[in-house]
């Protein structure tokens, strides 16, 4: 982002980019948008635009930043669920396939953003698909609310 510290209004305006630039992406495809498109969805000037994002990428980013944060967020199971480990890892597994389905096209966006350029947008998604120790924080924050240290069923 370009701009440090945001007005109310300087929120508003890059939350309405941000939503029509998704919107975008979701219809037509990374490859088939172009900034013309979210300024127009969003009933904003190129010169808006700039002060927000820098190149489309740098939209596409956060647009991939917040599906994968969406993923997250929607495969957490909570205190609600059993604490049997088995049925916590269904009750996220069941939560994770929802939400991909509601988000199906983005994914593969950030999927395949992913796997061409590890420092694209994808590059959290990645990272939280290999499941590795050098997860961000984030990724490993949701592993452990999603699947705890087991206890022990030893005497």
């Amino acid at each position: 982002m370009i701009v440090r510290s945001l007005t109310l209004r300087g929120k508003r305006t890059r939350a309405t980019l941000l939503a029509a630039g998704r919107e975008a992406f979701e219809e037509h495809g990374y490859d088939a948008v172009r900034i013309d498109d979210v300024c127009a969805r969003a009933g904003v000037s190129h010169g808006t635009f700039y002060t927000y994002f820098d190149s489309k990428e740098a939209l596409f980013g956060e647009v991939a930043q917040a599906v994968v944060g969406e993923m997250f967020a929607a495969s957490a199971v909570g205190a609600a669920a059993p604490d049997d480990p088995y049925a916590r890892v269904e009750a996220a597994n069941r939560l994770y396939l929802r939400a991909w389905a509601a988000n199906s096209r983005l994914v593969r966006m950030v999927e395949h953003a992913a796997d061409a350029d590890p420092g694209s947008g994808g590059c959290c998604w990645s990272c939280a698909r290999r499941s590795s120790g050098a997860a961000p924080t984030g990724c490993a924050a949701f592993r452990n609310r999603a699947w705890p240290t087991p206890r022990s069923t030893r005497g």
